[in-house]
């Protein structure tokens, strides 16, 4: 949880850049945070979890565990 905070308030920030701010708005973000803190508040167990979230770094743990 803590590293989720420091992440979106670091990665927040650059919202206002040009570049980034053209490609998210802060409706978006916002919605992308209250998605992710369900996520934690739902998550009734210790997972491993890498912290560059993209399709290329998802990990497959089997039929049992899903992605």
């Amino acid at each position: 949880r803590g590293r989720f905070d420091e992440a979106f308030v670091r990665i927040g920030r650059r919202l206002s850049e040009p570049a980034i701010g053209a490609r998210i708005d802060q409706a978006a973000w916002q919605r992308a945070i209250r998605r992710c803190e369900t996520l934690l508040d739902t998550q009734a167990r210790l997972v491993l979890l890498h912290g560059d979230l993209h399709l290329g770094n998802v990990l497959d743990g089997g039929p049992s565990r899903g992605l």
